[in-house]
């Protein structure tokens, strides 16, 4: 059976509430596109019915292929492990709360695909989850790109979907909610093509947010963490290759 042309990989804890339908909703809109795709639910060490629901679906649906995980050791271990099985020639992610239409992750996968980028990710004009979590994101990208004077308007948004080759070359080993920007930065440094694109961010209508106030500082201290580490010395992945961003 050859590879699909696009691999979804969407992390869920805890999310009984809204986990079918986000499956069902993508499906439905890939289907209707005529996409050549799979799904990838990772099922997070959840500790609700959530790991059950997504085991039913997969039965009923041919494109769905869950991985389980025992325990959750952390959002970016998800992701890796849903990369791991993903078999994709694109391959994404995009989180599990329903936040982000499918209509939106299909914008982004045209653009990659018409563009020829690397990468593209969404960047979120329009946010419906309060002004607390706009205004934390807002400090957090400005001090992002201060520090690592990368042009990226919004680093944890997503769907992100890059081209399987460029996954493969990162060396992605964040296991926390640091995943976002390592996939960014190493893209950024390995002079990969980078394009944004402006999608509405919806309140979430089911389940509980995962994201804490520890959270927040985890994100700057593994910042600053990774700005005075080496790690950032990421081997070009093309040295013809220039990055470009557009919005």
């Amino acid at each position: 059976m050859s590879a699909p042309e696009l691999s979804v990989v969407i992390p869920f804890f805890n999310e009984e509430a809204c986990c079918e339908d986000v499956l069902y909703n993508l499906a439905a809109v890939l289907d209707r596109e005529k996409i050549d795709y799979e799904l990838i639910p990772v099922d997070n060490g959840s500790l609700d019915r959530t790991g059950d629901l997504l085991d039913r679906l997969a039965q009923s649906h041919d494109r769905i292929r869950v991985v389980t995980l025992p325990a959750n050791e952390g959002y970016g271990w998800g992701i890796l492990s849903g990369f791991r099985h993903s078999t994709g020639v694109y391959t994404g992610y995009m989180d599990g709360d329903a936040q982000v239409s499918p209509e939106s992750l299909i914008r982004i996968y045209t653009e990659l695909k018409s563009s020829g980028a690397d990468l593209c990710k969404a960047t979120r004009i329009t946010r419906m989850d309060g002004l607390r979590r706009v205004t934390i994101s807002r400090m957090y990208n400005m001090l992002f790109r201060g520090l690592f004077l990368c042009r990226v308007k919004d680093v944890n948004a997503k769907p992100k979907i890059m081209r399987r080759v460029c996954i493969d070359h990162l060396n992605l080993v964040s296991k926390d909610w640091f995943i976002d920007a390592e996939i960014v930065l190493k893209a950024h440094n390995a002079k990969m093509r980078i394009h944004e694109v402006a999608i509405e961010f919806l309140p979430r209508n089911k389940g509980k947010s995962k994201v804490k106030l520890t959270t927040v500082w985890e994100f700057i201290n593994n910042l600053l963490r990774y700005y005075f580490s080496s790690a950032k010395k990421t081997v070009a992945f093309s040295e013809s290759r220039q990055e470009s961003l557009h919005v």
